[in-house]
C-alpha cells in the first residue's frame, strides 16, 4: 500500500539506467565521499575505500532514479544485520550492514537525505522500515549532475525459488524463455495504459504509506520448491499491494474499475475436478452456530497449506490479527471442524499442503485469461484470484473467466463483481 521501494531495488532488480558518460554524478559523488571519509573512519566502517565508495554511488543512484520516477517516493533501508544476510538482494548488491548505516548517517548529516526512522508497535504487531529520500538540497546538488538518458523499469518476469526461498537459475528450466517473452509482451501492453487512483482515495492512506508507487507497472510470476509445478502466481503491480476497498478507487485510462473475483477459488477448483459441480457459497457452513464470514474465510485460505489443525488455527489467527479481528483458539477449532464437516466431498485435500499445487493451476488459468484479454485490447491487473478491469469491460472479463475456468476444470467457476456505486 505504500510508495516505497527497497534500497538497491533500482539497480538490483527495479530500474535500468544508461549513462551518457563514464561518471554518473560528474564528480559530485567523489566530493561527497571526501567530506565523509573522516566520519566514516570514526563510525567504524572499516577501511574507507572502493567498497564504501561503490555503496555510496549505488545509494545515490537509487535516490536519484526514485526521484525521477516519483518525487514522493521513499526508499526502505535495513538498519538491522538480518537485512543483509546471505541470499538477500542487499547482500548480492555488495551492501554490508555497517557500511550502509555509516553512509546513510553521513548523507543525513550533510542534509542530502531526509529519513523516517523505523518503528514497531508490539501491541498491533505492525512494523515500519526506516525510509529515506532526497531533501530539496539533495535534489539541487545531485539531480543536475545525474547523467543518464534513459530510465526504464524492468522485471525478472520469472522467479523460481527453492525451499529456502532463494532464487534458482531459470535457465535450467525448459520453455522459460518463451514464458518470459509472453510476460514481457503483456507488461508492455499493460504499461501502455494509464492506471492510477482517483484523487478522493488519498484519505485512505496514513502518513507512513502516502501514495502507491505508480512506477511498478509490470508483472512477474513466482514459483516455489524449485519447480514450475508449485506456485506461479502473479506479482509486481502496485494495485496488488493496496487494500481491496481502496483498489476500487482506481481508474484505467480515466475509467472507473470493477474487480471480478472467483468465489472460493481453490475450494471450487477441487469440487469441479473431483465432483463435477461447484458451490456458490463455500463459506456457508452446516452448523447451528453462526461464525463470522471473515473467520471462515481465513480458515479456508490456510487449510490447504497446513498439515494439522493446530497449524491451521495458528495461521488463521495470524491472518485475523492483521485485520484487527481477535478470535479464541477454541472457537477457531470449532470453525475448522465445521469446515471439514461441510466440505466432506473434498475432505481428502484438507491438511495435505496442496496449496502451492492449487496455486499453480489457478495461476496458469490466470495466464490464459490475461492473454485472452490482451488479444481484445482490454487491460486487466490480476490480484491473485481476482481481476481489476475497466468497468465497461467487466462483463467481457467475467465471460472470459468463465470460459477459461471451464477449459481448465471442466466446469465454469462462479465469480462475483465489485465496484463503487458512486465514482467521481
Amino acid at each position: 500500500m505504500s510508495n516505497q521501494s527497497e534500497l538497491g531495488y533500482c539497480l538490483a532488480r527495479g530500474f535500468d539506467y544508461s549513462k551518457k558518460s563514464g561518471a554518473c554524478f560528474g564528480g559530485v559523488d567523489s566530493f561527497l565521499f571526501d567530506k565523509m571519509k573522516g566520519n566514516l573512519h570514526r563510525a567504524g566502517a572499516g577501511v574507507v575505500g572502493k567498497r564504501i565508495f561503490s555503496i555510496l554511488q549505488k545509494v545515490l543512484a537509487d535516490l536519484c532514479v526514485a526521484y525521477m520516477q516519483n518525487s514522493e517516493l521513499w526508499l526502505r533501508i535495513g538498519r538491522s544485520c538480518h537485512h543483509y544476510k546471505k541470499g538477500t538482494y542487499e547482500h548480492k548488491m555488495g551492501f554490508q550492514h555497517h557500511h550502509v548505516c555509516a553512509v546513510i548517517d553521513e548523507l543525513l548529516r550533510l542534509d542530502i537525505i531526509e529519513m523516517k526512522p523505523g518503528i514497531y508497535f508490539p501491541e498491533d504487531k505492525i512494523a515500519y522500515r526506516t525510509v529515506i529520500r532526497l531533501t530539496r538540497y539533495g535534489v539541487d546538488v545531485l539531480m543536475d549532475c545525474f547523467d543518464v538518458f534513459s530510465v526504464n523499469r524492468h522485471n525478472e518476469y520469472l522467479c523460481i525459488r527453492n525451499y529456502y526461498k532463494q532464487n534458482v537459475d531459470i535457465k535450467k528450466f525448459p520453455n522459460s524463455g518463451t514464458a518470459k517473452r509472453k510476460i514481457k509482451s503483456y507488461n508492455d501492453f499493460l504499461g501502455s495504459h494509464s492506471i492510477c487512483l482517483q484523487e478522493d482515495s488519498k484519505c485512505f492512506f496514513d502518513s507512513r504509506d502516502l501514495l502507491p508507487d505508480y512506477t511498478r507497472k509490470g508483472l512477474f510470476r513466482v514459483y516455489n520448491n524449485s519447480s514450475l509445478q508449485y506456485g506461479g502466481r502473479w506479482f509486481g503491480h502496485w494495485l496488488q499491494d493496496i487494500n481491496k476497498d481502496v483498489r476500487l478507487y482506481a481508474v484505467i485510462d480515466g475509467e472507473p474499475v470493477a474487480e471480478v473475483d472467483f468465489v472460493g477459488l481453490h475450494t471450487n477448483m477441487l469440487y469441479a475436478e473431483n465432483c463435477g459441480y461447484v458451490v456458490h457459497d463455500p463459506y456457508a457452513l452446516n452448523t447451528v452456530k453462526q461464525h463470522k464470514r471473515d473467520v471462515v474465510k481465513a480458515v479456508m485460505v490456510v487449510i490447504f497449506n497446513a498439515k494439522t489443525r493446530q497449524t491451521v488455527a495458528g495461521a488463521a489467527a495470524k491472518l485475523l490479527n492483521k485485520k484487527g479481528v481477535l478470535y479464541e483458539y477454541d472457537e477457531l477449532f470449532e470453525v475448522i471442524d465445521a469446515v471439514v464437516d461441510t466440505h466432506k466431498d473434498i475432505g481428502d485435500y484438507f491438511f495435505t499442503k496442496c496449496g502451492l499445487r492449487l496455486q499453480n493451476k489457478d495461476s496458469n488459468m490466470m495466464r490464459d485469461i490475461l492473454y485472452a484479454c490482451q488479444q481484445q485490447g482490454v487491460p486487466v491487473v490480476p490480484v491473485h484470484d481476482s481481476l481489476v478491469a475497466p468497468k465497461s469491460h467487466s462483463s467481457f472479463v467475467r465471460r472470459v473467466m468463465a470460459d477459461m475456468s471451464e477449459r481448465h476444470f471442466g466446469i465454469s467457476l462462479p465469480t462475483k463483481k465489485n465496484f463503487l456505486t458512486k465514482c467521481k
